[in-house]
Formats: structure tokens, C-alpha cells, sequence
């Protein structure tokens, strides 16, 4: 089968090749953007520093993820908030991202990254300071031989003054108790090829085994100037020949192609209605022929016995 192939990227190419699924995979896609939506108490007491070696005793409430490295390798790492002022204005909060010593490059459980949130006095979220990245490298550095310095942004949401935005639709500081309403990360793991999917135009879609979707290819459809003059090759296949003219090479639906239907089996299109009316005025010749040659057989028969 042949069609359109699509690039690692994504992008449709115009050469036509030979389509294989084969050894088709997902390739790995790093970890570069978390979301966290939360509700922070904003009854909580300010506790002591925060501190890396005690950190649940340092912090006000704290979220866990799972980010990707390069390698396509997760990594948990957890996100501690810790109330830091309380002011009539509104309250300031400090967050911490920290990577355990099992997920490390230094095998140390460290501050990986860092930052500030600002409220107002109704509990919006007014103001999201520069991330700080701790270490030398300027990133993340996991383990397992990814490339150091991996860059994370932490958006927690559309605050008033640093994003122009409500504040009221990421983190909140209202009362009550603390909770994760919504976390995402835009990372993932390598994954093989599932199953595909095939569209009316042609496009082949694969599902892979890490979530992902990408195109595959796009079949190609050939037609010719005169049908019918195709060379029958047997076991419904057909060639190219003088007669039927060159083929047309276009994608489905386009240049008078047809759809492709998928995990559809085509019916029989013959009207029975008309096939046994042919049928009977063939048995009916049939039967004629057979008397004719009855009737000859007798005459033969009868002119013998004349000369006896």
C-alpha cells in the first residue's frame, strides 16, 4: 500500500513511498510546562523556614507529579507552599519545587526550583514571581543520564498583575481546607504503536501506547481515463494498460476520488432480480437446444429404420 508519508514532526510530505507500520514509535517529549490549580488555606498559621530535610513540618500543604526527561524517563517530584506573609493587603506564599534523592542527579533530596505567589485580600491570585532554578545547570537535573538543566514552568494560574487576568481561575487562597483542583504536565514516555485509525480521506492515524496520536501517512487512490480497459490480472486485481491511459495519482475526495471507507466490507452489487431473469432465459435456450438435438436424434433414427 502506498500514500503520502508524514514526517517525525508531523508535517505531510509530497513523495509517495510504500507505507510501513512496522517499526513506527512515539518518541519522548520532555516535561516543560506544569499547571497546578489548587485552593490554599487561607487560614493557615506561617510555619518555620522551610526546611528540605523536614519539609512536611515546614510547609502549609504540598501536591506530587510526575515530570519527564529527555530520555522519556518519569521522575516524582513533590510542590510544598508554605505561607510566608499575612498582611491586610493580602497574603504572600512561597512554593518549592523538590526532587527526591531517588529521582536526583546528586542523589540528594534538593530544591530544584523555586518561587512566590501573591494574593489579595479576597483571595485571588495577584502576582507569580520569576521561577528560580537552584542548581548550576539552570534546570531540572534528573538521573539516568538525561540532559541537565531540563526547564520547567510552573504556571499557577492567570494572576491579576503579572498576567492581566481574573486570579480567579488557577490558585485561590480562600478558606477552607487545602486541596489540588486540577495538575497537568505536557511531558511523556516513548511508546510503540497500538492501533490505527483510517479517516474518509485517507489519513492513517496511529494510538500509541503513551497517550499519544499522530498521523501516519495518507493513502493514495489512482484512477484512469477508460476504466474498462484495464488488464485483468485475476483474483480482482487489475494493471495499467494502453487502453486505460495512464493513472491519476491524487489523496481521497480529491480530483474525483472516492472516500475510503474503514472496517467496512463490501456487499455484493449485483441485482439478483436481473441476474435470475438471465438465468431462466438460459435454461430456457438450453432446454431448446436439447430438443433440437432430440429432434434430430429421431429424425436420424427414423430414416434408418426406412432403409431396413
Amino acid at each position: 500500500m502506498q500514500g503520502y508519508l508524514y514526517s517525525a514532526t508531523g508535517t505531510l510530505t509530497s513523495v509517495l513511498g510504500d507505507i510501513n507500520v512496522s517499526s513506527v514509535n512515539s518518541a519522548p517529549n520532555s516535561t516543560q510546562n506544569v499547571t497546578i490549580s489548587a485552593n490554599i488555606d487561607s487560614g493557615s498559621t506561617i510555619p518555620a523556614a522551610f526546611d528540605v530535610t523536614d519539609p512536611n513540618n515546614t510547609s502549609n500543604f504540598s501536591t506530587s507529579l510526575v515530570a519527564y526527561d529527555s530520555l522519556g524517563n518519569g521522575h516524582n517530584f513533590n510542590v510544598y507552599l508554605r505561607k510566608d506573609v499575612e498582611a491586610a493587603t493580602g497574603n504572600s506564599w512561597e512554593w518549592f519545587a523538590v526532587v527526591d534523592a531517588a529521582d536526583s542527579a546528586s542523589g540528594n533530596t534538593e530544591i530544584q526550583a523555586q518561587g512566590t505567589l501573591g494574593f489579595t485580600n479576597n483571595g485571588f491570585l495577584d502576582t507569580e514571581s520569576a521561577i528560580t532554578y537552584t542548581l548550576a545547570s539552570g534546570g531540572f537535573d534528573f538521573n539516568g543520564g538525561a540532559a541537565a538543566g531540563q526547564v520547567i514552568d510552573f504556571d499557577f494560574g492567570t494572576s491579576i498583575t503579572t498576567d492581566s487576568g481574573s486570579g480567579r481561575d488557577g490558585t485561590t487562597q480562600y478558606s477552607g481546607a487545602s486541596a489540588t483542583t486540577f495538575q497537568t504536565q505536557d511531558g511523556y514516555s516513548s511508546g510503540s504503536l497500538k492501533s490505527i485509525t483510517l479517516s474518509q480521506d485517507g489519513t492513517m492515524t496511529g494510538i500509541f501506547t503513551n497517550g499519544q496520536t499522530r498521523g501516519l501517512a495518507q493513502l493514495a487512490l489512482a484512477k484512469f481515463i477508460s476504466p474498462t480497459g484495464l488488464t485483468k490480472m485475476g483474483r480482482g486485481l487489475y494493471a495499467e494498460s494502453t487502453e486505460s491511459g495512464q493513472p491519476v495519482i491524487s489523496t481521497p475526495q480529491s480530483s474525483g476520488t472516492g472516500a475510503v471507507l474503514s472496517n467496512t466490507l463490501e456487499l455484493s452489487n449485483v441485482d439478483l432480480a436481473e441476474e435470475f431473469v438471465k438465468m431462466i432465459l438460459s435454461q430456457r435456450g438450453f432446454q431448446a437446444n436439447s430438443r433440437v438435438i432430440s429432434t434430430s436424434d429421431e429424425l436420424m433414427q427414423e430414416l434408418v429404420n426406412l432403409k431396413r
